[in-house]
């Protein structure tokens, strides 16, 4: 399940971390591994698809990464970067 950067309770999880609990912590490690996780599960799916309709999976991925840009993803991953 992808996190919901929006959600009053990751947030939470997000500022408790950032003040250095440590359980708070450990637990937006957690969420955004589990969020990495999915978004490569859906990753690895849209290359199978891309595969079976013989389509330049390459090209998706360009697009899929300039799509990405705009995403909540990348700030999931810029604040995994500075907590761990």
């Amino acid at each position: 399940m992808p996190i919901d950067p929006d959600s009053s309770v990751w947030q939470g999880v997000r500022q408790a971390a950032r003040n250095g609990d440590p359980s708070s912590r450990r637990l937006a490690l957690r969420m955004m591994a589990e969020h990495e996780a999915y978004e490569a599960l859906v990753a690895a799916e849209m290359d199978e698809t891309a595969a079976s309709l013989d389509l330049d999976s390459s090209d998706l991925r360009r697009q899929a990464d300039g799509a990405a840009s705009v995403s909540p993803a990348l700030a999931i991953a810029a604040e995994r970067a500075k907590l761990a």
